[in-house]
């Protein structure tokens, strides 16, 4: 995404609540840039201050210190009523008395857009997310589903230059959440308006983000496209929120100068993506997908337990040194029912699965 127009900037930014013994630390020194027309997603456990950080972008926070830029000029000082952002909350937060229209209008009259304006802007909203025939019930009278579009419609009806949007979609059941997904991701590009998404939940993030931001206690972890998030994560924290994987302290048998030798249990020796220069241990990440078991494989091991889970079954094996190892392996007439706990089995790992973590 190169040479892209920078639509919202973050700055250095410090947030404290509280002072002296009292003093809560929720963000420490955040900087990152969200693109212009970009699908740009905080991800990051309850508590990691990814809400504090969207509420500071819409002004409903003020940061203890940074700054806030968007298209290059400071929002920091700016209440919230006068920055071209809009929100989605989590409870959407619709006006129950007023009907879907008056809802979406709602906005709208508050800039003092004329009647004529209006109702064109309202009727392209509710189509947009496909509620034309709602216009005229209350929001008592819709599903979640519906009703989350309402709040969405309300929001993009003023064209704001970002749209955040706050977990918008956890009070809402699976399969709701995945239809609501590909949605979201749709109108986003139909719009060209800049999202910026708060999530705790890895499969939303990888799924609709063009990139991601991983935080954790107040810390910027990692910045990048979901591919690159998943399968070059660039710290412990990253590799084991992201999806699953294993984790394995190894020790560094050698190293070429883009890559280390490791040995992560007796017998067990494989080339390892990264570079720990003048470290004789380190970390190392292989997600369950790119280990093979099998009887002919590399590394002897035994079923310990599985996990079956439709598409694919989760082996939980252990090697001689008593290490335990997950496998991921799909539900394929080749492999299904396959092992059993008690098994005797082995394992191999794939060229380029294993990466070096830098903490």
């Amino acid at each position: 995404m190169a040479n892209l127009a920078t639509a919202l900037e973050i700055v250095a930014v410090d947030k404290v609540f509280g002072t002296g013994a009292n003093a809560a630390i929720a963000l420490n020194k955040v900087s990152f840039s969200v693109h212009d027309n970009e699908f740009f997603t905080l991800l990051g456990p309850s508590g990691c201050g990814k809400t504090t950080l969207l509420r500071i972008m819409a002004g409903f926070e003020t940061v203890t210190d940074g700054d806030v830029m968007l298209y290059g000029k400071r929002l920091s000082d700016l209440p919230p009523d006068k920055r071209p952002i809009n929100t989605v909350f989590q409870n959407y937060a619709l006006f129950p008395h007023l009907s879907v229209a008056e809802n979406v209008s709602f906005g709208l009259q508050m800039l003092g857009r004329g009647k004529a304006e209006t109702a064109k802007r309202v009727a392209d909203m509710l189509r947009l997310v496909h509620l034309e025939a709602m216009a005229d019930r209350k929001p008592s009278q819709l599903s979640g589903g519906q009703q989350q579009r309402v709040a969405l419609a309300r929001a993009l009806a003023p064209a704001p230059k970002v749209l955040l949007l706050d977990e918008p979609l956890s009070a809402l059941d699976l399969k709701l959440r995945q239809h609501m997904r590909i949605e979201l991701k749709q109108i986003q590009q139909e719009t060209g308006i800049t999202f910026i998404f708060v999530t705790h939940d890895q499969e939303e993030a990888l799924s609709m983000s063009d990139r991601i931001a991983v935080m954790s206690a107040g810390q910027l972890q990692q910045v990048g496209s979901a591919e690159e998030i998943y399968e070059a994560p660039k710290n412990r924290f990253v590799a084991d929120f992201i999806g699953e994987t294993n984790l394995f302290d190894a020790d560094v048998i050698s190293n070429n100068g883009s890559g280390l030798r490791v040995r992560i249990a007796p017998g067990m020796e494989l080339e390892a993506d990264g570079n720990r220069p003048d470290k004789r241990e380190t970390c190392v990440s292989i997600r369950p997908e790119r280990i093979v078991i099998g009887t002919d494989e590399t590394v002897p091991c035994v079923v310990d337990k599985l996990v079956y889970l439709g598409t694919d079954t989760h082996y939980h094996v252990r090697l001689g040194c008593g290490t335990l190892v997950v496998v991921r392996a799909q539900n394929d007439q080749g492999t299904k029912g396959r092992f059993a706990p008690g098994d005797a089995a082995s394992i191999s790992v794939a060229p380029g699965a294993a990466k070096v973590l830098v903490d």
